[in-house]
């Protein structure tokens, strides 16, 4: 998933470690783990920006993942495809949401991309 992600970029261990890292505390991470709640943007950046994609291929997948209905959805999926993303394939297992997406580089056509698939739980 996106935070099991950024803890093995950081090279970390713990969720205590994680929240310092992104800038929140505990409880919260624990929170976005169970899905009692969802990380705000501003924790998408931070996302983002330790796992070098572009900030609204997490902003997506969190917002997709919670979507209630089906139009929310597929708003969130065609606005996911617009910003440089490849794919968006929805997979919801146990509360885990697999999103492929192009790795983010201004430089280089999305369709040229690498892909990456990221998982959010």
């Amino acid at each position: 998933d996106l935070l099991n992600n950024v803890k093995q970029t950081l090279n970390i261990t713990s969720d205590l470690e994680l929240a310092k890292a992104l800038g929140t505390g505990k409880s919260r991470v624990c929170h976005w783990k169970t899905g009692r709640n969802k990380p705000d943007e501003y924790i998408c950046f931070r996302i983002a920006e330790i796992l070098n994609v572009e900030p609204q291929a997490v902003i997506s997948a969190v917002r997709l993942d919670g979507s209630s209905t089906p139009e929310e959805r597929g708003f969130w999926e065609g606005y996911a495809k617009r910003y440089g993303m490849l794919a968006v394939t929805p997979l919801v297992l146990a509360g885990t949401l697999a999103i492929t997406t192009a790795t983010y580089s201004p430089a280089i056509n999305a369709a040229d991309s690498i892909n990456n698939t990221m998982y959010y739980a």
